[in-house]
Order: C-alpha cells, then structure tokens, then sequence
C-alpha cells in the first residue's frame, strides 16, 4: 500500500479507536503477555479444531446428507469415523485426528513469519521467499505434507507453489501481483491467520503480509481482501476489542480491496443478527445446536439453509440465485466465518460446530471461524473436558509452541 492508503488507514483505525468501548481500550492497556499467549494459542487450537472436524464432510452439499452419514451430527473428535486404514500409521497409533492442508500451509506461514525476532515491512523480501520455501520443502513430503492425499490440498496452492519454485526471485517481486493473477479461490485465507498473530499490536503489518503471502498462490482482489480482513479481525481481537468494534475494522479494511468482499460481510453480521432472534436466549449446548439444524421444519434450520445457500433444494444446490456462503470463493469463506463468529461470540464451541455443519467447504468455514473465536476468547479458562478434546488435535503441542513463539518474537 502507498501513501495514500497509509494515511487513509491511519484515518480509519482513528475512527475505530474513537468508537471502541471504555472497557476495551482499559483491556487493551493492562495487556499481559500470558493474556496475549493464550488468545494466540486459542486461534490456533479452536481453528485446527474446526479443520480437524469439518475435514470429513467437507464436499457435502445437502445438509440432510451430512445428517444421514452422522445422525447425531459432529460434535467433537468422537464423532468422526476417521478411517485408520485409509491415513497414515501414526494417525491410528497416537489416536490423534488429523487436519488438513488448511492447517498444515498456516503453520508453515507461522514458522516463515518466525526467520526474524522483529519483522518489518522491509523484511518482506525475506520473509515471504522463506514462507515459499517451507511450501516446497514440505509438499514434498508426500505422506504428511500439506499435498497429502488425506489434508486435500487445493488445486490453486499446488499450482501457485509449484510455478514460484520455478520463478526467479528478484527484489521486490513479492510485492507485485500474484503468479495467478485471477484465482480467488479460499486457499489463501485460511492460512492468513499468523499474520494476526504475529502482528497482533501492528493490525496494518498483518494485513499487508497476509496480502502478501495470499499472492504466492492467489492473486484476485478478493483473496487479497478475505486474507487483510482475517488478520486484521485477529490481531484487534488479541488486543481485547470488541466483536462489533473488530468487525467493523475487517469490513473498511476489505474495502480497500475489493468492495464486494465487504459487502458480503456487512451481509454476514446481518445475518448472524437475524439468527440470534431464531436461537434461545439462553446458552444452548452442541446438542441443541445440532437439533436446531436437523429440525427441517425449523425457523433456525430455514434461516441456516438461506445462509449457506441451498434454500434446501438439492437441485439448485449450484444455481447462482441459491448461493451465499458456501466458502469455496475467497469473499464467502471470510463472509462465513464473520456470520459463524458474530452469532456465537462467546462460545468457541458453538461458532466452530456451527461453521463444520455448513454445505460447502466446511473444514475452511470452521477454520476461519475457529481462528478469529480463538483470538476472541482463548483457551486457558475452559473446562478440562475442552482441554482433553484440544489435545486429540494433530500436533497439539507444536501448534501451542508455534503461537507463543510467534508473540514472544
């Protein structure tokens, strides 16, 4: 970004600033490093957590049909079938459940974002080559690499990846528009994530690496605007502000972008508004969730199909008129993952589940939902039995060391 935007930018998180609540700003003041270490790890543990969950369905597009393959839904590591025999031995062996590529090209964003102890935008040149190598050097790890046939790399990352190995790094390339100038696909955000993290006191640093690192792979200006609007919500979100303030921060930076990403995610909180009117009052569990979403006849489960776009007809399932948030398009996955967030806030739980029983591209939905609830909330003060879960997770303990890292730098 140039002058211009810097200035508009600066202007922009004025305004923001100016309308945030006296209790944030106080939070955001008597910030502790433990406090920011557990908002890092809660974004990558819920988020790995709704990756882990929604791996298996990913590619159903009726719900009902999702319903049938799991009758009591997906509530947790214990609901999923995870076929040992078909993944690779440690999966069985260590009983952990895997993630997919979503997860694994985020870590390796975290570790790129790590060749440096204070990373500037000077650095970029550094960096973003370092992130490209890590892609390399583990795709070619054919059994646990991100292009493993069970993470489900997507076409765009291994095209992207494999044409920047074969380009010429010269100064300042990084900078420029992506190899694939026109893919727009959600590949790029789900890995966006780090960047809030690493960055989280600096929310215009994580949008432009994470703009940044999308162009490896995906070079459309709504996967610039998903990924600047992902990394900014986590970064203000670690800081301590608020849902509505933060919200409002991810829709004027995806302006900048690309108008229409913005616009589907003011649609998202209207949305989620709309929801919360359908749902009780009251904290409802997982099981409750998931009877609301069974109930064919059910105001809830009506409103969900109109989010996700099936209207529940099967046979319109990719008519344009009956689409919204499917996630498999860069502006829908961003525009999910603020309506799964802006409906259950305060409960990580929920938000992931809800984002794991959508009809489209579920694992990246409740990944990105996953990551910004993380940020929100953390994951020190939840029950054991959350705990116990988390731990199940594929490389729990490296994804909890990889995001203290990334804030103690």
């Amino acid at each position: 970004m140039g002058f211009t935007m810097h200035v508009k930018y600066k202007f922009l998180l004025l305004c923001c600033l100016i309308s945030f609540s006296f209790a944030s700003y106080t939070e955001k003041d008597t910030l502790s490093l433990e406090m920011v270490q557990d908002r890092a790890v809660g974004t990558f543990l819920w988020s790995t957590w709704g990756d882990v969950l929604g791996r298996e369905i990913e590619f159903t597009y009726v719900l009902d049909d999702m319903f049938k393959q799991y009758p009591h839904g997906i509530t947790g590591i214990a609901s999923l079938k995870n076929e040992w025999n078909f993944l690779p031995e440690k999966f069985g062996r260590n009983k952990e459940a895997p993630y997919t590529d979503d997860t694994r090209m985020a870590m390796l964003v975290g570790y790129g974002l790590t060749t440096k102890k204070v990373i500037t935008i000077e650095d970029i040149n550094i960096v973003l080559p370092k992130i490209v190598d890590l892609f390399i050097q583990d795709g070619n790890d054919n059994q646990y690499g991100w292009t493993a046939f069970f993470r489900a790399a997507g076409a765009a990352c291994k095209a992207g990846v494999h044409r920047a190995a074969l380009l010429e790094r010269k100064e300042g390339f990084w900078n420029q528009q992506s190899i694939f100038p026109t893919a727009g696909g959600s590949g790029s955000v789900m890995r966006a994530y780090p960047c809030g993290i690493k960055f989280w006191c600096n929310p215009e640093l994580a949008c432009k690496y994470a703009v940044a690192q999308s162009r490896i792979t995906h070079g459309a200006p709504m996967a610039d605007a998903a990924c600047a609007a992902l990394a900014e919500g986590v970064s203000l979100l670690i800081q301590g502000y608020s849902v509505t303030d933060t919200t409002e921060c991810m829709i004027e930076i995806a302006k900048n972008y690309d108008t229409s990403t913005a616009q589907k995610i003011v649609r998202a909180i209207k949305w989620a508004q709309e929801g919360k009117k359908l749902l009780p009052q009251k904290k409802i569990s997982s099981h409750e969730l998931i009877t609301f979403l069974q109930d064919r006849k059910g105001n809830f489960r009506n409103h969900h199909n109109k989010v996700f776009g099936i209207h529940g007809d099967p046979k319109r399932s990719w008519d344009p008129d009956h689409q919204e948030f499917l996630g498999w398009a860069a502006d829908d996955a961003i525009a999910a993952a603020v309506y799964c967030f802006s409906l259950f806030p305060n409960d990580p739980e929920l938000c992931v589940l809800l984002g794991v029983h959508t009809v489209g591209d579920s694992d990246s939905i409740a990944c990105m939902a996953g990551a910004l609830v993380g940020a929100h909330n953390g994951v020190k003060h939840f029950s054991q039995s959350i705990h116990n879960e988390l731990k199940q997770i594929e490389d729990y303990e490296k994804l909890k060391q990889l995001a203290q890292q990334l804030v103690q730098e």
